[in-house]
């Protein structure tokens, strides 16, 4: 490559932005001949790691040119931890530093920079500060965040003496990008990195809305209507889906919006209708808070009619528990159902009034964790009634506002007060020996004596002073 060319690739690259270290990389290839050769250029802005791989191809004349370059965009958020010793924030801080010297050792007469005592003061801080890395790839609880910092701050080959899989986080945490150079077509590094920063923000914005739909349980088959959807960049767009959830149909109208800061969506809400047994149909619209909120299964079971216990979050971000029901019976000024909540104060106790009943399951830890789990989601459960020694299958809900549970026969028919001795309840109108009371829709309620009740006392009436007959006044004894 002559002196002239050389220049002529020089001046284009500083033109272009990038540093001048690249450029004088390129009297390397003086007396090369290869067909194409390779530079590489690094640089971070913000969480944003980026390599520049420059491509240079020789021409017919002999003369090399710039045809283009890939650019590697890889972004990885470590957390913010400790782990045993290792403070995680400070480790990365020093690995950021362990890149700066790797840098300054690939520099022009650096050892002409510095002395031996220095040389030495350098390499130890390297060394210690990966060993560190190590350390914590080691150990059981510190693999994730290692897996993390060793693909951001080291080579491919050093990344696989630890772990296999490559491949499998770069896909999660890295995007490449050609981009061509020609007359026509001149772009810089701030240019190509904001078109792949842009491309990259969507794939992820993608990645994590399909993930949202997934875990609240869409499943995966609005994967590609959701992309096509992101690409035409409509402020707004709706997907619907369809299922059968009990050989009943369910469906919903999912909202997405962009946002008025960027070109992230988000997914906002989605509307239930649910058809029933009976014939009714059941709707409702139900709102995400930060990706979170009530599932389609969780959606099922409310339109139902079952309780839910969610943890919700008021308007100052402060998070708490309740219980949750549609009231049918209202609406609000949206035309929605309005919710009913019952909180921890209200003093519903799921497993105390389980334990009213003669369930089996609540003998066992691990079924008992179980049957409360399945409740809490507002399922409708199956559990073991004791009875004569044996044991019969019934049904059970929830039921926070009369703080009991509704428990149905095994055709699902809800089981009346007065049959609640043929599922192993003590006698007529009783509960493990307690009185039951129960409301206008077939609900229980027990109730105890207080102990502040007290019983009349009962008098044989024949001991009792009588009234004399006779004209003195006053009470005698006859």
């Amino acid at each position: 490559m002559s002196e002239e060319n050389i220049c002529e690739l020089q001046k284009t690259l500083e033109k272009l932005g990038f540093s001048g270290r690249t450029a004088w990389q390129l009297e390397n290839y003086r007396h090369t001949v290869a067909p194409s050769f390779h530079l590489f250029y690094s640089r971070s802005v913000g969480e944003d790691n980026l390599l520049y791989g420059l491509e240079f191809q020789r021409g017919e004349t002999g003369n090399y040119s710039l045809a283009g370059f890939d650019l590697s965009l890889t972004r990885v958020e470590i957390p913010r931890v400790s782990i045993r010793d290792i403070d995680v924030l400070v480790l990365e801080q020093n690995l950021k530093q362990v890149d700066k010297y790797y840098d300054f050792f690939l520099s022009e007469n650096w050892t002409e920079k510095i002395t031996k005592e220095e040389y030495d003061r350098i390499t130890g801080y390297m060394e210690a500060t990966n060993a560190a890395l190590e350390r914590l790839a080691s150990w059981k609880e510190g693999k994730v965040v290692a897996k993390l910092l060793m693909f951001k701050y080291w080579p491919e080959v050093r990344y696989k003496q630890h772990f296999s899989d490559y491949t499998s986080i770069e896909s999660q945490h890295r995007v490449i990008q050609t981009f061509p150079i020609s007359p026509e077509n001149i772009i810089t590094p701030n240019q190509s990195y904001q078109q792949l920063k842009s491309s990259f923000m969507n794939e992820k914005n993608f990645e994590y809305l399909k993930d949202n739909l997934k875990y609240m349980g869409f499943g995966e088959g609005l994967g590609e209507a959701l992309k096509e959807q992101m690409k035409a960049g409509a402020p707004a767009f709706h997907l619907s889906f369809d299922a059968g959830i009990n050989k009943k149909a369910f469906s919903a109208v999912l909202s997405f919006r962009k946002s008025e800061k960027g070109d992230m969506y988000f997914f906002n809400s989605y509307h239930a209708t649910l058809q029933r047994s009976n014939g009714e149909t059941k709707d409702q619209a139900f709102y995400l808070n930060k990706g979170k909120g009530v599932t389609v299964k969780e959606a099922y079971n409310l339109l139902e009619g079952r309780a839910v216990y969610k943890e919700l979050e008021n308007k100052d971000g402060q998070k708490y528990h309740a219980w949750l029901q549609i009231d049918f019976e209202k609406r609000d000024k949206n035309n929605n159902h309005e919710m009913k909540q019952f909180h921890e104060a209200y003093g519903y106790d799921l497993k105390q009034a389980l334990g009213k009943f003669p369930i089996r399951d609540m003998k066992e830890p691990d079924l008992a964790d179980i049957l409360l789990s399945s409740l809490q989601k507002g399922n409708l459960q199956a559990v073991a009634f004791e009875k004569d020694g044996g044991a019969i299958r019934v049904f059970v809900e929830a039921n926070p506002q009369y703080k009991t549970i509704n428990l149905y026969n095994s055709e699902l028919k809800r089981v009346p007060k007065e049959e609640l001795a043929m599922y192993g309840v003590e006698g007529k109108g009783k509960v493990n020996g307690k009185e039951v009371k129960t409301d206008k829709d077939g609900n229980k309620e027990v109730k105890q004596k207080s102990k502040t009740d007290k019983q009349k006392p009962e008098y044989n009436s024949s001991l009792l002073p009588k009234k004399r007959e006779g004209n003195k006044k006053g009470l005698g004894m006859a």
